[in-house]
Parts: C-alpha cells; sequence; structure tokens
C-alpha cells in the first residue's frame, strides 16, 4: 500500500478519534454541570425551607383580631356552663355540734319514714343512711371541723332519699359516703355508694332523676340482680345453702326418688332461672356508686396553707 496513502488513513482516523473525544469531554461537561446546577438549586430551596422553619412566629393581626373578638363570647360561654353545672351547690350555714346532731336526727326520722316497702316506710327503723357513726347505738358528737363536709353530705343524702320515694322504690338497704376527694381545680366531688331494692320501672325513675337534677350527679356504677337469686348467692360463698340442698337430695335419694325427682327438677328451675323478659316485675337489689360534683371555690384549709409556706421558707 502506497505510504501517502497509509499516512492519510491514520490523519482520518485521528481526526475521528479527536472529534468523539470532544463530543465524549463535551457530555461529561454537560453532565457535571447539570448536576452542580440540580446541587445548587436543591441547596437553596433546603437554606430556604431552614429559614423559614427555623423563623420565629409571630401572630398575624387578623388572628389576634379574632382571639380578641373571641373573648367575650368564650368568656360568657364558660360562665353560663359553670352556673348550669353548679346550680344546685348551696353554701350552708355554719352549725354547731349540737345544732347539727339535732338536724340530723330530725333529718333521718324523715327519710326512715318515706313511704316504701319496709313496712310501709323507706327503710327499717334501725337504718341511719350513712351516719351511723353520730346515731343509733353510736351516738356520737360530732367535731366542729367535720360539721361543713358533714353538713353537705347531709344536704345531698336527704335530697336523693327523697328522689328514690318519688320513684318508688322498696326498700333502701346500704348507703356509703365515701372519704372526699378533689378533681383538679375545677370541681369537688362527693362519692356515695348506695344499695336499695326496686323493681325496673323504680330503677330507670331513679337514673332519670338523676340525670335531671338539679345538682350535678354523675352515676360512675350500676350493678342489679334479682333478689334472693341462688346463682349469686352461691357465688358469693353461701356454702350453708349448698350442704342442706345436699341433705335434702341424699335424704330424698333413700325414699320414693322416681316420685320426687319431677317436682325438685320444676323447683330448681324456679329459683335458677335467668330473667331475660324486659317486662318482668320482679325485685332486684341496685347498686348504685355516684359523684357529686361542687363547682364553688373550695374554702382554703389553714393547715394547707400552713405547709405551702413552710416549704416557701425551706426554698
Amino acid at each position: 500500500m502506497n505510504p501517502d496513502k497509509i499516512k492519510q488513513m491514520g490523519y482520518v482516523a485521528l481526526g475521528l478519534w479527536v472529534i468523539l473525544a470532544g463530543i465524549a469531554g463535551y457530555m461529561a461537561y454537560e453532565a457535571s454541570s447539570a448536576r452542580s446546577e440540580a446541587e445548587s438549586t436543591l441547596e437553596q430551596e433546603n437554606d430556604a425551607f431552614r429559614r423559614f422553619n427555623d423563623a420565629p412566629v409571630f401572630p398575624s393581626p387578623a388572628s389576634i383580631a379574632g382571639v380578641k373578638t373571641n373573648e367575650p363570647m368564650d368568656g360568657a360561654w364558660y360562665e353560663a356552663a359553670f352556673a348550669l353545672a353548679g346550680r344546685g351547690d348551696e353554701d350552708l350555714p355554719a352549725e354547731t355540734p349540737s345544732v347539727f346532731k339535732q338536724r340530723l336526727q330530725s333529718v333521718v326520722r324523715k327519710l326512715q319514714n318515706l313511704p316504701g316497702e319496709a313496712n310501709g316506710k323507706l327503710s327499717q327503723p334501725t337504718f341511719f343512711f350513712g351516719f351511723e357513726t353520730f346515731l343509733g347505738e353510736a351516738d356520737a358528737l360530732p367535731l366542729p371541723a367535720e360539721i361543713p363536709l358533714l353538713a353537705e353530705q347531709l344536704h345531698f343524702i336527704e335530697h336523693f332519699g327523697e328522689i328514690l320515694a318519688e320513684a318508688g322504690v322498696c326498700e333502701v338497704k346500704a348507703l356509703t359516703r365515701v372519704v372526699p376527694k378533689t378533681d383538679g381545680e375545677c370541681a369537688r366531688h362527693r362519692d356515695y355508694t348506695v344499695t336499695f331494692s326496686s323493681r325496673p320501672a323504680g330503677m330507670v325513675r331513679v337514673l332519670n332523676a338523676l340525670a335531671a337534677d338539679h345538682r350535678f350527679v354523675a352515676v360512675d356504677g350500676l350493678a342489679f340482680r334479682e333478689t334472693g337469686d341462688s346463682i349469686t348467692a352461691r357465688l358469693a360463698g353461701d356454702e350453708e345453702k349448698k350442704a342442706a340442698e345436699s341433705r335434702r337430695g341424699r335424704g330424698r335419694g333413700r325414699g320414693r326418688r322416681g316420685d320426687d325427682a319431677p317436682a325438685e327438677n320444676e323447683e330448681g328451675k324456679k329459683e335458677n332461672r335467668v330473667v331475660t323478659d324486659p317486662t318482668v316485675n320482679s325485685v332486684f337489689d341496685v347498686t348504685m356508686t355516684l359523684k357529686v360534683y361542687d363547682f364553688r371555690t373550695p374554702p382554703e384549709d389553714p393547715e394547707e396553707n400552713k405547709s405551702k409556706k413552710k416549704k416557701r421558707g425551706a426554698r
């Protein structure tokens, strides 16, 4: 082959290689520039987000104006709701122990004589509506420091007893005044647990009356069972009754078992039946746990104030 042609072909190949290298270099430069530009844009956006996110927040004039406009409306709503919830709260007059004891005796006698089905009364003569410590055999005189709380409790129990009588319950069997508690700074509540016997209609009337009552009363717990229910009695540990039934069963086994078996089965069905008929009019034992809220500002406790002053002095 002619050396000139070989040299010419080499120049052509070199030129093509230079062109291809230039194109590749340009493409690499373009890619690098695009990446740098994208990274720069991303960094700018991140900087803008950080400036926005870390900047101090100030309410706008519109939001400030809205808050000021809503303040009177919110205050009026709060006062109305507080007044509605506390419409039954009353400030009771201060009494000496002897005066309170006389009033306690009078109120409990009135409650005992309200209409019911315990010999025509709401309770037995020996039931003192949670004040056994001061009436009956104990007959103690309350301390002056106890009277404000006792007066509040007696005031509600008198009202609640009237509700039970109007609802037509059969008999009040137990009433416990639970240790008082405090719910935050809004309201105090007094807790009570009461057990009474009633037919279903009377129990419903009691619940409706509490829901519509002028005091803020919450039914915190409710349980009921048919009075004399043998299943519940055995679950509660009536071992003596089970032993008697067992002895009676063994005695029947020695006699004419075939004649007595059907009667025993029928009696068992009557005693142990599960009541599912909503129209049943049986008497139930009802246990309620009540929370009675008081929205008045609680009086300052001198002892608590002393302890606070001591703590501040220690600091």
